[in-house]
């Protein structure tokens, strides 16, 4: 049954004026909160609950895959709420990124974070939030690395000794043909080289010299061919390459044979005898002479192209004594992506808003190119804020890593290491990441925010705390008291809605609490202890509510508890120990039970053979105990005289020489150590009528100041 009282007592009136004033009308949000992204970039906030109170919440971005400041604008603030005000919109300025880096991702979109929380940085609510953004690369589809083959042109056409700028011959590929614009731009980024072969079949139509220059978005230039003579294709300039061969020395080979520049296994400004293979005549290809322009020749050999270009273009010429010419089919570019550099940071990002202790805190790290990520990698920071986890970015240039700022963090936030936790953060082609990550943001702690706690006593007064922090150390509630008869039931709120009396909030907790006292109408049961020690005891009851006795906790020397009785001398209603009990009284009465307790007999070797009857079968008394135990017995009224069962009396023996603890060699000194260590058998009212034999036995050691009259 529960009670309670409508009007509040001018004590909690004032414990809640308190409240109000320390921490403002509109400081902690109590309600439920969620956050939803109904269109574009506007988040709605919305609240439920009770709206009868102004209320404050803060929200911040997130950078997970999308980074602030590149593919959107860090927003951060704080919102109050109105009475009766449910919703609030926030919109999130999104961003074209202008750093390469951050426009390609395997897929076509990238994901930020809203979140809500509370004035002490714990999270209320959030939404994530995906954009499309960028280019799409992806390795397996593109075949991004794989060497990739361009047709200039398929016929044949034919060279005269007219020059490099003979009409009509100038041959021309657009990079298109090769990579996609995102794919050349991703390379670009990622510090890839491109390597080039250039391919086709050639036969002459008279005998003559042979000439050829590679050159790149220059569709209408040319180096001069003035200087291309005698098997020498001139000086690069404009051009990239350029090379002078015989397709036969000395005459004239009429049958295509397939030709590959550059000749990978010859030196730069060098040519070679039969770099293509004789024939079946012993004839050879010569290749007189091919030049590369300084830092266009890769270490395997191949020729360089910039990582950008927009058009390849191949220029032909021929030269001899007389007509020259001679003829091309089957003209093609191979041309491979090689990526040998490992990925580098180039940017580190920290959550905005507030950073108390306990609250979660995220850092993105951007890297040059697009990382793919196995394992789970963490982030080691400084000053004990805490290890960082890895949760989203594998596929994009941007790794974002979580975790708990620590109960011990102090001065500000850096992070110091990387550690790939048997992991690895690879660049598409594999390069391994293996530079160092360390970065001081220089962010200081934010101090703990003052959670309120209120309260409804519902009539009733008590003495608890208002506010608590983050790290308050643990504390419990103290029961409410009222004088109306009414028992404390239990807390319900924050602790839920089954009333709890013991109620905790332990260090660490966070978020504005609230308390219900729930009171019911009751009895209170007290227990004495009836000859026994102890602190009497207390225990309230509600009406109709079944509940276990308090367990004793009352001693009394040489003696054993057998129960409780409502009666002193045991002739009342009597109760177990524990007894699960209902009803014992009215509303608002208070019930009285007494310990109930028996001599400990075993201290005189009570049993069937010692039972006291005779002097053969006599109680055997061998400590102090079990002659305290006598003497207690005789002073509150037994006399061990004749009864049934003991016609003649009680029989006692000693069975032993008994020394108390004054044992020492007599003096007149009376320290608090030897006075009344000892309870003289028989006082003025009660004597002992039994038979104590002596049995030639000692008691030594007993002391005391006065002795009673009997």
């Amino acid at each position: 049954m529960e009670a309670k009282l409508k009007n509040r007592t001018n004590v909690l009136m004032l414990l809640l004026s308190l409240v109000a004033l320390a921490v403002g009308q509109s400081a902690w949000a109590e309600n439920t909160w969620t956050v939803e992204n109904p269109s574009g970039s506007k988040f709605t906030i919305t609240r439920s609950g009770d709206l009868s109170k102004s209320e404050t919440v803060y929200y911040r971005t997130v950078s997970l895959t999308a980074v602030a400041g590149y593919h959107f604008n860090d927003a951060s603030g704080q919102l109050t709420f109105g009475v009766n005000q449910e919703s609030k919109d926030v919109t999130v300025s999104e961003l074209t990124p202008s750093h390469d880096s951050y426009k390609f991702q395997d897929g076509s979109t990238r994901e930020y974070r809203f979140e809500v929380t509370d004035q002490g940085g714990f999270l209320l609510a959030d939404c994530d939030r995906t954009i499309t953004t960028g280019s799409s690369i992806n390795t397996t589809s593109l075949g991004l690395f794989n060497e990739k083959t361009g047709t200039i042109q398929s016929g044949t056409f034919t060279v005269t000794d007219k020059g490099y700028k003979q009409t009509g011959l100038p041959k021309t590929i657009a990079s298109t043909s090769f990579y996609n614009t995102a794919a050349q731009g991703y390379l670009v980024t990622a510090g890839a080289q491109l390597q080039m072969t250039l391919e086709f079949q050639a036969k002459e139509v008279n005998d003559g010299y042979q000439y050829l220059q590679i050159l790149t978005d220059n569709p209408t230039g040319c180096d001069s061919e003035k200087s291309a003579s005698g098997g020498d294709p001139g000086t690069p300039s404009l051009s990239r390459y350029m090379a002078g061969f015989e397709i036969k020395k000395g005459g004239v080979y009429k049958t295509y044979k397939s030709y590959t520049f550059p000749v990978t296994t010859v030196d730069n400004n060098e040519g070679a005898d039969n770099p293509w293979g004789y024939n079946t005549t012993k004839e050879k290809f010569r290749l007189s002479m091919q030049k590369f322009k300084t830092n266009c020749r890769a270490s395997n050999g191949k020729l360089i192209l910039p990582t950008d270009f927009q058009t390849l273009v191949v220029r032909f010429d021929a030269s001899g004594d007389d007509e020259d010419d001679w003829t091309v089919q089957d003209l093609k570019a191979k041309i491979t992506a090689v990526d040998n550099t490992a990925p580098t940071v180039i940017g580190y990002y920290m959550n905005s808003g507030l950073h108390c202790k306990g609250n979660t805190i995220y850092v993105s790290v951007a890297f040059s190119e697009i990382v793919k990520v196995t394992g789970t990698p963490k982030l080691n920071t400084n000053n004990n804020w805490g290890t960082l986890t890895y949760i989203a970015g594998s596929g994009t240039n941007v790794l974002t890593f979580c975790g708990t700022i620590g109960n011990n963090a102090s001065s500000t936030f850096s992070i110091s290491s990387l550690n790939l936790n048997g992991g690895t953060i690879k660049d598409l082609k594999g390069n391994a990441f293996s530079g160092s990550i360390s970065h001081n943001f220089g962010t200081s702690l934010t101090p703990d925010y003052d959670y309120p706690i209120t309260y409804e006593l519902d009539g009733g007064s008590a003495t608890n705390p208002a506010t608590y922090t983050y790290e308050s150390s643990t504390f419990t509630l103290n029961e409410p008291t009222r004088t109306d008869n009414y028992y404390f039931a239990g807390w319900t709120g924050s602790n839920g809605d089954v009333p709890q009396k013991a109620v905790s909030i332990p260090q660490y907790s966070h978020g504005a609490l609230s308390y219900t006292a729930n009171w019911t109408e009751g009895y209170s049961v007290f227990f004495y202890s009836n000859g026994g020690s102890g602190v009497k005891q207390q225990q309230d009851f509600n009406i109709g509510e079944e509940k276990a006795l308090t367990t004793n906790t009352f001693t009394h020397t040489n003696f054993i508890f057998t129960g409780w009785n409502t009666k002193a001398d045991g002739t009342g209603t009597p109760y177990s120990d524990g007894q699960i009990v209902s009803n014992l009284a009215g509303s608002g009465e208070t019930v009285t039970l007494y310990a109930q307790w028996t001599p400990d007999y075993t201290l005189w070797n009570a049993d069937d053979d010692h039972d006291g009857t005779s002097a053969e079968k006599s109680y055997i008394i061998t400590t102090t105990n079990g002659l305290n135990l006598l003497a207690e017995l005789v002073n509150n009224g037994n006399t061990y005289g004749a009864d049934d069962t003991h016609p003649n009396g009680y029989f006692f023996k000693l069975g032993n020489n008994i020394t108390y603890s004054c044992s020492c060699a007599w003096d007149n000194s009376e320290t608090s150590e030897r006075e009344n260590n000892f309870a003289v058998i028989g006082d003025g009212t009660h004597g002992f009528d039994g038979t104590f034999d002596g049995n030639g036995m000692t008691v030594r050691g007993i002391r005391v100041s006065k002795i009673r009259d009997y």
